[in-house]
C-alpha cells in the first residue's frame, strides 16, 4: 500500500514545523462525540490581529496508538501475522 501525495506532503509540512518550533499539542473537542482529545497541530500566523496563531491538525491520538494501530500489513492492507 502506497502513501499518498497528499500525506506525504502534509508530513513534509509537519517536519517543517517541528523544525521551526510551530508545533503543539492542544486538547480539542471531537465535534462528533464531544469527547476530549489531544491532537497534534502545526501553527501559522493566521494574519487575523484578533487570531495570532491558527492551528492545522495533523494527528488525533484519541487511545493508545500502539493499541489501535498496526503497521504490519502487507500491500492489501491486510494485517501480517
Amino acid at each position: 500500500m502506497a502513501i499518498s501525495k497528499d500525506a506525504a506532503a502534509n508530513f513534509e509540512t509537519l517536519k517543517r514545523a517541528f523544525a521551526s518550533g510551530n508545533v503543539c499539542l492542544l486538547e480539542c473537542r471531537d465535534k462528533k462525540t464531544g469527547e476530549l482529545v489531544p491532537v497534534i497541530c502545526a501553527m501559522q500566523n493566521s494574519g487575523d490581529p484578533k487570531l495570532q496563531i491558527e492551528f492545522v491538525p495533523f494527528a488525533v491520538i484519541p487511545e493508545n496508538p500502539y493499541e489501535q494501530f498496526d503497521s504490519r500489513i502487507d500491500e492489501n492492507g491486510e494485517p501480517i501475522d
